[in-house]
């Protein structure tokens, strides 16, 4: 393959992982900025419960979606969804194990061109998820309707793949959701 093809690909490939970034749950978490129910719930919130886990072989992941939450795959990214839209996760695959450096760092620029006073806190450096080396990076942000936000982006290396990991809250969501995305966070399991 050549050069210009590979480089044609990985940016078709980073643009589809992409779409769940800018478009699918910034969507729903306007929608969910609208919603003044402050219910709230108990603060002390037990082990989330999570469902069964469910093994995607194309995009080489095993993920547990929380109870209540809804998954979707469309163009090799699943998206996990809470019930109120206010948190949300994207998983894919969408190049080389090679390719996680720039992976990231193209991520990273579509969040601060997509989003209004993004702040970007302390890169995590090399940690891990789903058993695998990453990198990750937090920010704060503001969509187009004022709405604060925290996003997490984490690149994953596996053996053939890299792994991109988007996780989006609304500052509205509760303690709940939080946890709920954090057990699904740590559930993950990067096949290759």
């Amino acid at each position: 393959m050549s050069t210009d093809a590979r480089t044609i690909w990985k940016r078709r490939a980073i643009l589809m992982a992409l779409v769940g970034l800018v478009v699918a749950i910034p969507v729903t978490l306007l929608v969910r900025s609208g919603d003044d129910d402050d219910s709230g719930g108990p603060s002390g919130i037990g082990e989330p419960a999570l469902q069964a886990a469910k093994r995607d072989s194309a995009v080489g992941i095993t993920y547990r979606v929380p109870k209540g939450w809804k998954s979707e795959k469309k163009a090799s990214v699943i998206r996990l969804k809470s019930r109120d839209r206010a948190a949300g996760l994207t998983l894919s695959a969408p190049g080389p194990a090679s390719d996680a450096g720039q992976i990231l760092r193209e991520t990273v620029d579509v969040v601060r061109k997509s989003y209004d006073d993004v702040k970007e806190g302390a890169r995590q450096g090399e940690t891990r998820v789903g058993g695998r080396p990453a990198e990750a990076v937090a920010f704060t942000a503001k969509n187009e309707k004022g709405t604060a936000l925290r996003i997490l982006i984490s690149v994953a290396r596996g053996k053939e793949k890299a792994y991109l990991i988007q996780y989006f809250m609304a500052g509205s969501a509760g303690d709940e959701a939080f946890a709920a995305a954090q057990a699904a966070l740590q559930a993950l399991k990067l096949q290759n």
